[in-house]
């Protein structure tokens, strides 16, 4: 999830979806679109179904959802 739509890219339109956060208060996500997250010399990670929600304090990044949906292993 991302707080900036300039930090992703093949953006479409919100359906609706609402965040639950911290504080219990749902926040709008107003698209959904793909990022490259830097994550060594010259390399790249691509997530997709990224969630923009212009809200959010800081941006977020679940490794468990990673790991159960993406087929990515992470290592904590």
């Amino acid at each position: 999830m991302v707080n900036d739509p300039n930090l992703c890219f093949d953006i479409r339109p919100s359906q609706g979806e609402r965040i639950r956060v911290a504080d219990n208060k749902l926040i709008e996500v107003i698209g959904v679109g793909s990022a490259l997250v830097a994550v060594g010399d010259n390399q790249h990670m691509h997530l997709s179904n990224v969630l923009i929600a212009p809200k959010l304090a800081f941006n977020l990044f679940s490794a468990r959802y990673a790991d159960e949906h993406d087929n990515i292993k992470t290592i904590l």
